[in-house]
């Protein structure tokens, strides 16, 4: 993920193969193959525009906000939010988180 304003424009052009308008949220430049965010419908291009949990919005600043929130303030098979962009469309995917709930296994060395 990147912040759309630190993509140059010819490469975020190529990229969704449409012009750059000045967009502002996260840019999804991969997609991990069976991924959550695969699964959800997300893609290479869209842009990440809110997150929400329960039906809230969860604010972030960028990018390194938006990783931080995922990763750190929720839990395995939680279910989120992602409002994303692609074109002039706007999409709402549900992303259950992967992961697991299970404690690590302990071994006696």
């Amino acid at each position: 993920m990147l912040d759309v304003k630190k993509v140059p424009p010819p490469l975020f052009e190529q990229i969704v193969k449409r012009q750059y308008q000045g967009e502002s949220g996260v840019f999804v430049f991969r997609v991990a193959p069976s991924s959550p965010a695969e699964k959800a419908g997300i893609q290479a291009g869209d842009i990440i525009t809110e997150l929400k949990y329960a039906g809230h919005p969860v604010p972030f600043k960028d990018a390194e906000d938006l990783y931080i929130r995922i990763f750190f303030d929720f839990k395995p098979k939680n279910e989120i939010e992602l409002v994303t962009k692609r074109g002039t469309q706007s999409f709402t995917r549900k992303v259950t988180l992967g992961g697991t709930t299970e404690p690590p296994i302990q071994t006696n060395k």
